[in-house]
């Protein structure tokens, strides 16, 4: 390929690179994890700390339904908030997620037809079990941890109807949760506490596409005394529709510990995070809107460009 037709090419694809293509994408945190303590009895000191309980887990997954390519990873270690780090990514599908010791982060895409997702949890929620938590006596702790989840959609082709439903949906959804439990006796009364809070969204992404709406009957004809009731259906455009959703919250809760003995809690974090996208991207020449002024810009800028070559060209010859 000479300079004048590779100058050509860029042109056009500036040009017909502006098409958009169906995409689902989310992402979870947990973050900002913070414990609070204050002595509810000032004569004898205090004393809190993680015990080595529990477990943290990390996995993910991605599946290029265009190539049938497929990644997947898990791990589960004991203790808390045990640092990780995974990613997979495929030609258009990818997913990642982190866990260090204070903050869980998780994000995946879909750019085309495929799937993707990834969670990650750290401490344990089995009342059972000892707690990871380690409060002494008559002090409280406040346990915070600043939620955040988001997901978008989208799909710019037209979609086909199979039984009435559109056949390409774009989904992504994404969740963040903290739970905290604990319970004791004492010599007056017995102590429980629950604490537990998620923080969720979802996005859906459809194209646009016609749809068949049963509208009533109508007699046709009276046949000896018979009339003849005719179903009528009316066409229904449905637009193409796209979401975004976004939200944040700091999650709170309360350990307290009136008992002259040191208690234990448990304690929860979770994020997850997954999505699918069913439209295959549609091709450049179908798929690309008109250019924007600037684009064309570009496309006569080298247009004018090659033909200056060309006239250099043939003058040294």
């Amino acid at each position: 390929m000479n300079i004048h037709t590779r100058i050509l090419v860029s042109c056009l694809s500036a040009v017909l690179s502006t098409g958009a293509m169906a995409a689902a994408r989310s992402s979870a945190s947990l973050s900002q994890l913070n414990f609070q303590i204050i002595d509810l009895d000032l004569s004898n000191g205090y004393d809190f700390h993680f015990e080595n309980a529990g477990q943290t887990t990390l996995s993910l997954s991605a599946n290029n339904l265009s190539s049938g390519e497929s990644d997947a990873f898990s791990r589960s270690r004991a203790g808390w908030m045990i640092p990780g780090y995974a990613d997979s990514s495929l030609d258009h599908v990818s997913a990642r997620a982190n866990i260090d010791a204070w903050s869980i982060s998780l994000a995946g895409e879909a750019l085309g037809p495929g799937s993707y997702s990834a969670a990650g949890a750290a401490g344990q929620n089995m009342p059972w079990m000892d707690g990871n938590l380690s409060l002494s006596s008559h002090t409280m702790v406040i346990v915070s941890a600043r939620a955040s989840v988001s997901a978008s959609a989208s799909n710019p082709a037209d979609c086909g109807v199979v039984f009435g439903y559109c056949a390409t949906t774009e989904y992504a959804s994404a969740l963040a949760s903290m739970e905290l439990s604990y319970g004791y006796a004492t010599d007056t009364m017995n102590v429980s506490y629950s604490f537990s809070d998620a923080l969720n969204v979802e996005a859906r992404a459809t194209g646009a596409h016609t749809l068949q709406e049963f509208a009533g009957y109508v007699i046709d004809y009276d046949y000896w005394g018979y009339a003849y009731y005719r179903p009528v259906y009316e066409t229904i455009e449905v637009p193409r529709t796209e979401q975004t959703n976004e939200r944040e919250k700091v999650f709170t809760a309360v350990f307290i510990n009136t008992s002259d003995y040191t208690q234990v809690a448990s304690l929860r974090l979770h994020a997850s995070t997954a999505g699918h996208a069913a439209t295959p991207p549609a091709s450049a020449l179908s798929a690309a809107p008109i250019p924007e002024p600037g684009t064309w810009a570009m496309m006569l800028a080298g247009l004018a460009l090659l033909h200056a070559q060309v006239r250099r060209s043939r003058r040294q010859d």
